[in-house]
């Protein structure tokens, strides 16, 4: 059985190549795809696997790709090759889910840890969908008075504060809470905000309150991924990493891979 999928542009180079060896070794299916936009689109959701993408270009390329990552709010773990020494290319790539990014020649061997932990992230980010999803079909359920209460309750509200904000009685307060207990299988507040601050945020429970919010909620990806190493750009490992993955020698000892890690 297949450990997972990887998806890579088509480019005869010694990289896709080393990416076919790692796929045999992995037991893992590699696909080549001969666009960006299949590359980027090609991975059934429930799969696991990662795409592939290796930059020939001064860099208009890593662009395109990021464009289309960011356009289809795609939350695939990635492995980027540039060719090129653009740092800001390298940070996107990573801002955009890529696990590590590369310059070349690459190592055989640092491409092959990549691709086991962009299929490690890559299973975690599909359990977590499902579960955001399943938490969104039960809040789909509630009426409009039930998320007007759910909401308050987050903010920690008690019944009778809630009565007197949305000017009704406590009883309807309370019964309101039980169907909400009810339509989304929790049976306490604190399992409640859990459910719900782990999956599809607080920001969703505004919106289905008709509320604005400060800034779109993060890619789930995005919220797996934390800063390696000090100063550098989120989910980057600072600028020594960066400027060895952008062909420098860096003063991480010149690895040439700009790497980003996910919270345990």
């Amino acid at each position: 059985m297949a450990t997972g999928i990887i998806l890579s542009l088509e480019t005869g180079s010694e990289s896709e190549r080393a990416l076919q060896r790692i796929a045999d070794r992995l037991q893992a299916i590699h696909r080549r795809c001969t666009t960006i936009e299949q590359l980027c689109t090609g991975l059934p959701r429930e799969a696991v696997g990662c795409m592939f993408f290796e930059d020939t270009s001064d860099g208009g390329r890593s662009d395109e790709f990021c464009d289309l990552i960011e356009r289809h709010q795609l939350h695939r773990p990635s492995l980027v090759v540039m060719h090129h020494s653009r740092i800001e290319a390298a940070v996107r790539a990573v801002r955009c889910g890529a696990v590590a990014v590369y310059s070349t020649p690459v190592n055989e061997e640092e491409l092959e840890e990549g691709v086991r932990e962009a299929f490690v992230l890559s299973a975690e980010l599909r359990e977590s969908d499902r579960r955001t999803r399943g938490v969104s079909q039960q809040l789909d359920r509630l009426s409009e008075g039930e998320l007007l209460v759910l909401r308050l309750v987050l903010e920690g509200c008690l019944n009778k504060r809630i009565a007197n904000k949305l000017d009704i009685s406590e009883r309807t307060v309370e019964a309101r809470r039980k169907r909400i207990f009810e339509k989304t299988r929790t049976e306490s507040v604190a399992q409640l905000v859990r459910s719900i601050v782990e999956t599809v945020g607080m920001d969703d429970i505004l919106l289905r309150c008709g509320e604005p919010v400060r800034q779109p909620p993060a890619p789930h990806w995005n919220r797996m991924l934390r800063p390696l190493g000090g100063g550098g750009a989120p989910g980057v490992s600072g600028a020594a990493g960066v400027s060895g993955a952008a062909g420098g020698s860096g003063a991480a000892g010149g690895s040439g891979v700009v790497q980003s890690r996910r919270q345990h």
